[in-house]
């Protein structure tokens, strides 16, 4: 494999592919969401249970490439427990990373997307759980 390949496919995003928490029915959830990425195939449903503003679970199936795979599990550990208000910033520090790819210890395991840089197209793959988020706690009026 490329250093550039080796650097996108670290450690982390490995650990994350065994994560089966990436693959739950939401049907039970409260709210759900889902989305495509054309592109490369990806498939995602977001199911949350709130109480009193919190994530109190967040659920996921994802099916697609490894980048997505791996980043709905860093999503789903991050926000958990959260309010909607924190997994909003949460988002948007993802989404400003993946522009400048500057690392902030906030970010947590998300760091190891630095790599992406090299492959642009790819991006889309990272952000695509955490604009699922996004858009389901939009639509349910839980964030601005």
């Amino acid at each position: 494999m490329s250093t550039d390949l080796n650097e996108l496919y670290n450690e982390v995003i490995i650990k994350h592919l065994s994560n089966r928490d990436i693959v739950h029915n939401c049907k039970d959830m409260q709210i759900t969401h889902s989305m495509r990425n054309c592109l490369c195939g990806d498939h995602i449903t977001i199911g949350l249970n709130c109480e009193q503003d919190l994530i109190h679970d967040i659920k996921a199936n994802c099916s697609g490439c490894a980048l997505s795979k791996a980043s709905a599990s860093i999503l789903l550990k991050s926000v958990t427990g959260l309010s909607a208000k924190q997994a909003g910033r949460q988002i948007q520090m993802v989404n400003q990373f993946l522009i400048d790819f500057q690392d902030n210890c906030a970010l947590g395991e998300m760091v190891a997307f630095r790599g992406i840089h090299k492959f642009p197209m790819r991006k889309r793959c990272v952000f695509l759980p955490w604009q699922c988020l996004h858009e389901l706690m939009q639509t349910h009026q839980l964030i601005d």
